[in-house]
């Protein structure tokens, strides 16, 4: 007999697609739209957060939150440091720094492939740890970086 032949399988969980997030988002009363490439965002005071499935059959659940605040270009390396500190230490979300031409963008991802399937009640615990997750990276760095009460908010346009 094999490791796993004593395993009975139950009920076989929904596969994911993008196409399952506005459900998922509104039994969560998260308010959101829908872009022209059919990702779903929600905004807070301090993020905005995408919805999307990507991979092939849209399998992989993908949260992807943009911190509201621009840092300037010279934050640059200490922002670094300080996700890579975050990175090193907390397992998500994955943090990560971009320059672009005017500021910088702080980003935080949570992927999972979930090819086999998931159901929504653990799909509603991902949103919810992701959100309260990169909520404390993005207030940990506000309160690293005093100044960043001088940055462009995004979110304040």
């Amino acid at each position: 007999m094999g490791l796993f032949s004593d395993i009975t399988s139950g009920s076989t969980p929904e596969p994911f697609t993008g196409n399952r997030w506005p459900r998922i988002l509104t039994s969560m009363d998260i308010n959101f739209s829908t872009d022209s490439d059919g990702d779903h965002l929600a905004e807070w005071d301090d993020m905005r957060v995408w919805f999307e499935g990507c991979g092939s059959r849209g399998e992989i659940m993908v949260m992807r939150a943009i911190w509201g605040l621009r840092p300037p270009h010279e934050a640059f390396d200490a922002i670094l440091h300080h996700l890579n500190d975050w990175n090193a230490n907390t397992f998500w979300p994955r943090a990560f720094v971009h320059r672009l031409e005017k500021h910088l963008v702080v980003i935080g991802d949570h992927n999972i492939n979930m090819e086999t399937g998931i159901d929504d009640e653990f799909l509603r615990q991902q949103v919810t740890c992701m959100l309260a997750a990169t909520s404390r990276l993005f207030e940990q760095l506000a309160e690293a970086f005093p100044e960043s009460k001088r940055w462009m908010n995004a979110t304040n346009r």
